[in-house]
C-alpha cells in the first residue's frame, strides 16, 4: 500500500467518522486506524474496513461522490486530506489511542479501557486492542517485509516510511 492509497483511506474514514470534528479530532480519529494497523500488523485499509470497527462501514451502499460541478463538495474532504496527512507525518498526540466513541455514546467496552482524552465530539481511550484478527505468519511476512527488501513501490510499514520521511527532511535541511 503506498503513502497516497494511505493518506486516501485515512481521509475517507475521517469524512465518515469525524467531517465535522475540528482538525484536532479528524487527526486523532486518523491516529486511532494508524495505531490499530501497528497493534495487528495489517494496513490502514484493512483496519478500516475490518468488519464491525467503524459504523460508516456497516452501511450499505457507502460511497464518496464528489460531484466536479460543486466545488464547494471539495473543501470539506480537502480538509480530511489535510488531517490525514498530519496524522501520517506528525508524532501521535493521542497516547496511542485505539479506540474512540462519540461523548453522547456510552459503549460497555468503555469501562475496560484507559481514557486518554477528549479530541472534538469523541471520546478516546487506549487499552489492549481486541480487534485483530489471526495473521498466519505468511501473511505477516508478506505485510511486513524488512526494511532492507523494501524499493520503489514495496509496501511498507509505518516506522520505515516515517523514517524514511525524517531522513528527507534531514537531508533537505542541510
Amino acid at each position: 500500500m503506498g503513502i497516497a492509497e494511505i493518506i486516501l483511506w485515512l481521509a475517507v474514514n475521517i469524512r465518515h467518522e469525524a467531517l465535522r470534528e475540528p482538525f484536532a479530532g479528524q487527526v486523532a480519529v486518523a491516529h486511532v486506524v494508524i495505531n490499530r494497523a501497528k497493534a495487528c500488523g495489517t494496513d490502514v485499509r484493512q483496519e478500516i474496513t475490518r468488519h464491525a470497527q467503524f459504523s460508516w462501514t456497516l452501511q450499505s451502499g457507502v460511497q464518496l461522490r464528489l460531484d466536479h460541478r460543486r466545488p464547494e463538495q471539495f473543501q470539506p474532504f480537502a480538509r480530511c486530506m489535510t488531517a490525514a496527512w498530519a496524522a501520517f507525518l506528525l508524532p501521535d498526540f493521542t497516547s496511542g489511542a485505539t479506540y474512540f466513541h462519540r461523548f453522547d455514546v456510552h459503549p460497555a467496552w468503555a469501562k475496560s479501557k484507559q481514557y486518554v482524552g477528549r479530541w472534538g465530539a469523541h471520546l478516546f481511550y487506549t487499552g489492549r486492542f481486541d480487534g485483530c484478527e489471526p495473521v498466519s505468519p505468511q501473511k505477516q511476512r508478506k505485510r511486513l517485509p524488512p526494511a532492507s527488501a523494501m524499493g520503489p513501490g514495496a509496501r511498507m510499514d509505518w516506522e520505515t516510511i516515517r523514517a524514511r520521511i525524517d531522513a528527507r527532511r534531514a537531508g533537505a535541511s542541510r
